[in-house]
């Protein structure tokens, strides 16, 4: 038993294996097959507003982090969050502002929440440490809520996008099911033909609900005709794992360090797990009626 599960983890790194059965694979798109490009995102924000930034003490250690939780701590003054939203988050795990779930649920539009955040940025100018803070931020926010910008600054995940080439020749079917609002969504989808590789793609934005919500995910299942049991999810937010395995999925968690290699081996693994309770399941009678 211990040489065979090495020998398929073997071969799934060479990506050298037997072809696997038709079972549904469904990958979150932000994190996992589109990440932030840092040049377009640092061309579209504005090269020497980030300078101005560092210039005025900012400090360059942790700035986007830092940055990250600046801007996230700007949009809770803009309105906080509801006692009964689910509980969303980056893949950090800090918890996404109202307003950011309000968009990816589509209960706001990007031009709304545009305007929202505009008239904060004078209203709170208070909260920002100095001029050169408040502009970047600005600068940020215009480029996060402008569909055709934000689309800009995406880029494709070469791993992942080979993973799921070869999956597709073995005869799997791939599904996407992500937090992302339904205006840059679109636009991202057609800029890098993702409905060439996907047999169904669902967005928050469309739907109304936005992961960790059961239903998003529900809504892919039965969209799809889907068993969940035949599904393995690669999502980068552990809060979004654990809502997939409870509904019977097999979940991976995807994180900065994962390759493509890794994506295969979880494959094989979870394949080969199968087969042995199959087997066992068999030899012992159970579900057998």
């Amino acid at each position: 038993m211990r040489f065979n599960k090495y020998l398929v983890s073997l071969l799934a790194l060479f990506h050298i294996g037997l072809p696997l059965k038709a079972e549904n694979i469904i990958l979150d798109f932000g994190g996992v097959v589109i990440d932030t490009s840092r040049k377009s995102t640092t061309w579209q924000v504005g090269p020497l507003k980030f300078m101005r930034y560092i210039l005025a003490g900012n400090g360059t250690r942790g700035m986007s982090n830092t940055l990250r939780n600046r801007l996230f701590a700007f949009f809770n003054l803009i309105e906080p969050r509801h006692s009964d939203e689910v509980l969303a988050c980056d893949e950090q795990g800090n918890l996404l502002p109202q307003c950011m779930c309000d968009l990816l649920a589509g209960r706001r539009s990007m031009e709304e929440t545009l305007y929202i955040i505009n008239v904060a940025l004078e209203k709170h100018s208070a909260f920002f440490k100095n001029k050169s803070e408040k502009k970047l931020i600005s600068a940020i926010t215009r480029m996060m809520f402008n569909p055709k910008i934000f689309a800009k600054t995406r880029k494709l995940i070469p791993d992942t996008l080979a993973f799921i080439k070869d999956c597709k020749k073995d005869g799997h079917n791939i599904y996407g099911l992500s937090n992302w609002d339904k205006e840059s969504g679109k636009l991202v989808i057609k800029e890098f033909k993702l409905d060439k590789y996907f047999d169904g793609i669902v967005l928050s934005g469309d739907v109304g609900y936005i992961k960790p919500d059961p239903a998003i995910y529900v809504k892919l299942l039965q969209e799809h005709n889907l068993d969940p049991e035949e599904c393995i999810f690669f999502d980068d937010c552990p809060e979004n794992i654990e809502t997939a395995r409870a509904l019977g999925m097999h979940a991976v968690l995807y994180d900065k360090t994962c390759t493509a290699d890794d994506m295969y081996l979880a494959l094989y693994e979870w394949e080969q797990s199968k087969a042995a309770y199959n087997n066992f399941a068999a030899d012992y009678g159970i579900g057998r009626s």
